[in-house]
Protein backbone atom coordinates (compact mmCIF):
# COMPACT_ATOMS: atom_id res chain seq x y z
CA UNK A 1 0.00 0.00 0.00
CA UNK A 2 1.12 3.81 -0.74
CA UNK A 3 -1.11 6.86 0.27
CA UNK A 4 -1.87 9.47 -2.51
CA UNK A 5 0.90 11.50 -1.02
CA UNK A 6 3.77 9.14 -1.88
CA UNK A 7 2.33 8.86 -5.64
CA UNK A 8 2.22 12.73 -5.68
CA UNK A 9 5.57 13.11 -4.15
CA UNK A 10 7.23 10.53 -7.18
CA UNK A 11 4.92 11.79 -9.73
CA UNK A 12 3.86 8.06 -10.23
CA UNK A 13 0.08 5.84 -10.18
CA UNK A 14 -0.68 3.59 -7.43
CA UNK A 15 -0.62 1.05 -9.91
CA UNK A 16 3.04 1.62 -10.90
CA UNK A 17 4.21 1.33 -7.66
CA UNK A 18 2.54 -1.73 -5.68
CA UNK A 19 3.48 -4.86 -6.38
CA UNK A 20 6.88 -3.26 -7.17
CA UNK A 21 10.45 -3.12 -5.06
CA UNK A 22 10.90 0.87 -3.77
CA UNK A 23 14.80 0.28 -4.29
CA UNK A 24 14.65 2.28 -7.96
CA UNK A 25 13.84 5.04 -6.68
CA UNK A 26 16.77 5.30 -3.82
CA UNK A 27 19.56 6.91 -4.87
CA UNK A 28 21.97 4.46 -6.22
CA UNK A 29 24.69 5.02 -3.28
CA UNK A 30 22.62 4.64 -0.78
CA UNK A 31 20.84 1.65 -1.92
CA UNK A 32 22.62 -1.19 -0.15
CA UNK A 33 23.08 1.24 3.11
CA UNK A 34 18.70 0.87 2.95
CA UNK A 35 19.27 -2.47 2.32
CA UNK A 36 20.95 -3.10 5.50
CA UNK A 37 19.12 -1.05 8.04
CA UNK A 38 16.09 -2.76 6.87
CA UNK A 39 17.94 -6.50 7.52
CA UNK A 40 18.68 -4.93 10.73
CA UNK A 41 15.10 -4.76 11.56
CA UNK A 42 13.61 -7.56 14.22
CA UNK A 43 11.48 -8.20 16.65
CA UNK A 44 14.12 -7.24 19.21
CA UNK A 45 14.54 -3.77 17.03
CA UNK A 46 10.86 -3.62 15.24
CA UNK A 47 11.55 0.27 14.91
CA UNK A 48 14.16 2.44 12.83
CA UNK A 49 14.33 6.11 11.72
CA UNK A 50 17.32 6.74 8.75
CA UNK A 51 17.71 9.07 6.17
CA UNK A 52 17.99 8.55 2.10
CA UNK A 53 18.54 10.57 -0.89
CA UNK A 54 15.78 9.85 -3.42
CA UNK A 55 15.53 10.51 -7.65
CA UNK A 56 12.73 11.87 -8.83
CA UNK A 57 11.69 11.23 -12.33
CA UNK A 58 13.19 14.78 -13.30
CA UNK A 59 16.58 13.90 -12.18
CA UNK A 60 16.14 16.05 -9.03
CA UNK A 61 17.73 14.74 -6.13
CA UNK A 62 15.61 14.62 -2.73
CA UNK A 63 16.36 13.99 1.00
CA UNK A 64 14.14 11.85 2.80
CA UNK A 65 14.02 11.04 6.72
CA UNK A 66 11.69 7.57 7.01
CA UNK A 67 10.71 5.91 10.44
CA UNK A 68 9.66 2.25 10.34
CA UNK A 69 7.96 -0.08 12.24
CA UNK A 70 7.24 -3.65 12.18
CA UNK A 71 3.72 -5.19 12.58
CA UNK A 72 3.85 -8.68 14.05
CA UNK A 73 1.15 -11.05 14.59
CA UNK A 74 0.23 -12.57 18.29
CA UNK A 75 2.57 -15.69 17.11
CA UNK A 76 5.51 -13.06 16.60
CA UNK A 77 5.23 -13.55 12.96
CA UNK A 78 5.82 -10.34 10.55
CA UNK A 79 2.70 -8.89 8.89
CA UNK A 80 3.74 -5.84 7.33
CA UNK A 81 6.59 -3.07 7.98
CA UNK A 82 4.69 0.43 8.19
CA UNK A 83 6.63 3.57 6.93
CA UNK A 84 5.87 7.04 7.41
CA UNK A 85 8.29 9.78 5.69
CA UNK A 86 8.93 12.95 4.38
CA UNK A 87 10.92 15.74 3.02
CA UNK A 88 13.94 16.99 4.41
CA UNK A 89 16.14 18.14 1.76
CA UNK A 90 15.72 22.09 3.41
CA UNK A 91 17.15 20.58 6.38
CA UNK A 92 20.03 19.32 4.61
CA UNK A 93 20.86 22.21 2.92
CA UNK A 94 21.15 24.16 6.06
CA UNK A 95 23.57 21.78 7.40
CA UNK A 96 25.79 23.13 4.45
CA UNK A 97 24.66 26.47 4.95
CA UNK A 98 26.31 26.46 8.64
CA UNK A 99 29.80 25.83 6.85
CA UNK A 100 29.96 29.60 5.79
CA UNK A 101 29.95 32.52 7.75
CA UNK A 102 28.09 33.57 10.70
CA UNK A 103 26.07 36.31 9.14
CA UNK A 104 24.25 34.10 6.36
CA UNK A 105 23.79 31.36 8.85
CA UNK A 106 21.82 34.07 10.65
CA UNK A 107 20.16 35.39 7.94
CA UNK A 108 19.28 31.92 6.74
CA UNK A 109 18.02 30.78 10.30
CA UNK A 110 15.40 34.44 10.21
CA UNK A 111 13.91 33.73 6.89
CA UNK A 112 13.30 30.05 7.32
CA UNK A 113 10.03 28.55 8.11
CA UNK A 114 11.16 26.14 10.25
CA UNK A 115 11.05 26.79 14.16
CA UNK A 116 14.68 27.11 15.20
CA UNK A 117 17.18 28.68 17.64
CA UNK A 118 20.84 28.80 18.12
CA UNK A 119 22.21 27.45 21.43
CA UNK A 120 26.44 28.12 22.87
CA UNK A 121 27.54 25.84 25.27
CA UNK A 122 26.08 26.58 28.37
CA UNK A 123 23.19 26.15 26.69
CA UNK A 124 21.90 30.03 26.34
CA UNK A 125 20.12 30.75 23.26
CA UNK A 126 21.80 33.43 21.06
CA UNK A 127 19.63 33.19 18.05
CA UNK A 128 16.06 32.10 17.85
CA UNK A 129 13.84 33.00 14.26
CA UNK A 130 10.47 34.37 14.43
CA UNK A 131 9.04 31.13 13.50
CA UNK A 132 10.38 29.95 16.53
CA UNK A 133 9.23 32.51 18.83
CA UNK A 134 5.89 32.62 17.38
CA UNK A 135 5.74 28.82 17.84
CA UNK A 136 6.66 29.27 21.52
CA UNK A 137 3.99 31.97 22.03
CA UNK A 138 1.16 29.96 20.52
CA UNK A 139 2.10 27.45 23.31
CA UNK A 140 2.05 29.65 26.19
CA UNK A 141 5.48 30.25 26.49
CA UNK A 142 8.08 33.45 26.65
CA UNK A 143 9.52 34.57 23.25
CA UNK A 144 11.89 36.47 25.15
CA UNK A 145 14.18 33.78 25.01
CA UNK A 146 17.73 36.04 23.93
CA UNK A 147 20.69 35.14 26.29
CA UNK A 148 18.19 32.65 28.70
CA UNK A 149 19.12 29.26 28.70
CA UNK A 150 16.59 26.83 27.23
CA UNK A 151 15.63 25.28 30.54
CA UNK A 152 14.75 28.89 31.64
CA UNK A 153 12.24 29.02 28.53
CA UNK A 154 11.39 25.25 28.87
CA UNK A 155 11.04 24.47 32.32
CA UNK A 156 9.61 20.89 31.66
CA UNK A 157 12.72 19.68 29.47
CA UNK A 158 14.74 17.02 30.81
CA UNK A 159 18.33 16.18 31.60
CA UNK A 160 18.43 13.91 28.73
CA UNK A 161 18.13 16.94 26.83
CA UNK A 162 21.00 18.27 28.41
CA UNK A 163 23.10 14.99 27.83
CA UNK A 164 22.05 15.18 23.70
CA UNK A 165 23.52 18.85 23.55
CA UNK A 166 26.44 17.39 25.82
CA UNK A 167 26.87 15.07 22.91
CA UNK A 168 26.55 17.42 19.71
CA UNK A 169 29.61 19.91 21.77
CA UNK A 170 31.41 16.98 21.95
CA UNK A 171 31.41 14.43 18.84
CA UNK A 172 30.59 16.90 16.37
CA UNK A 173 27.53 14.96 14.84
CA UNK A 174 24.12 15.75 13.98
CA UNK A 175 21.86 14.27 16.29
CA UNK A 176 18.00 13.42 15.66
CA UNK A 177 15.35 13.22 18.61
CA UNK A 178 12.51 12.69 19.36
CA UNK A 179 10.58 14.17 22.75
CA UNK A 180 6.95 14.28 24.41
CA UNK A 181 6.13 17.35 27.06
CA UNK A 182 3.02 18.39 28.73
CA UNK A 183 2.81 21.85 27.90
CA UNK A 184 -0.24 23.13 29.79
CA UNK A 185 -3.58 20.56 28.82
CA UNK A 186 -1.69 19.78 25.28
CA UNK A 187 0.91 16.89 24.90
CA UNK A 188 3.09 18.33 22.46
CA UNK A 189 5.59 15.54 20.42
CA UNK A 190 8.44 17.26 18.87
CA UNK A 191 11.25 16.39 16.71
CA UNK A 192 14.55 18.23 17.33
CA UNK A 193 17.84 17.98 14.76
CA UNK A 194 20.68 19.41 16.85
CA UNK A 195 23.34 20.43 14.29
CA UNK A 196 26.75 21.72 15.13
CA UNK A 197 28.54 24.31 14.08
CA UNK A 198 32.43 24.61 13.86
CA UNK A 199 34.96 27.05 14.32
CA UNK A 200 38.58 26.24 14.33
CA UNK A 201 37.45 22.64 14.64
CA UNK A 202 35.57 22.64 17.65
CA UNK A 203 31.84 22.99 18.03
CA UNK A 204 30.73 26.60 19.39
CA UNK A 205 27.76 26.32 18.74
CA UNK A 206 24.76 24.32 18.19
CA UNK A 207 21.46 25.27 15.55
CA UNK A 208 18.06 23.36 16.47
CA UNK A 209 15.60 22.85 14.56
CA UNK A 210 11.71 22.06 15.86
CA UNK A 211 9.40 20.07 13.94
CA UNK A 212 5.94 19.74 16.19
CA UNK A 213 4.84 16.26 15.10
CA UNK A 214 1.89 16.04 17.33
CA UNK A 215 -0.14 15.27 14.89
CA UNK A 216 1.58 12.75 12.68
CA UNK A 217 2.11 10.54 16.32
CA UNK A 218 -1.52 10.81 16.79
CA UNK A 219 -2.23 9.74 13.05
CA UNK A 220 0.52 6.77 13.69
CA UNK A 221 -1.14 5.48 16.73
CA UNK A 222 -4.37 5.27 14.99
CA UNK A 223 -2.79 3.58 12.59
CA UNK A 224 -1.75 1.10 14.64
CA UNK A 225 -4.64 0.80 16.72
CA UNK A 226 -6.49 0.06 12.98
CA UNK A 227 -4.12 -2.99 12.12
CA UNK A 228 -5.05 -4.21 15.66
CA UNK A 229 -8.82 -4.12 14.65
CA UNK A 230 -8.32 -5.85 11.69
CA UNK A 231 -6.05 -8.35 12.91
CA UNK A 232 -9.07 -9.07 15.59
CA UNK A 233 -11.48 -9.57 12.81
CA UNK A 234 -9.23 -11.42 10.69
CA UNK A 235 -8.79 -14.15 13.77
CA UNK A 236 -13.08 -14.14 13.95
CA UNK A 237 -13.31 -15.42 10.10
CA UNK A 238 -13.79 -18.74 9.49
CA UNK A 239 -12.35 -18.72 5.85
CA UNK A 240 -8.87 -19.13 5.11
Amino acid sequence: FVNQSYCKYFSRSREELLGKSFMPLIAEEDRQKIKNIIASLSRENPTISYEERVVLPDGQIRWQLWNNQMLFDEQGRLLEIQAVGRDITDSKNFERVLKDSEMQYRTTIESMNQPKHVVKKDLRIIIANRVFKKWSQELGLSSDMSGKNIFEIFPFLTERVKDEYGRVFKTGETLITEESNQIGNKEIVTETRKIPIFEEGKVVRVVTVVEDVTERKRWEQQLRESEERYKRIVDTVTDY
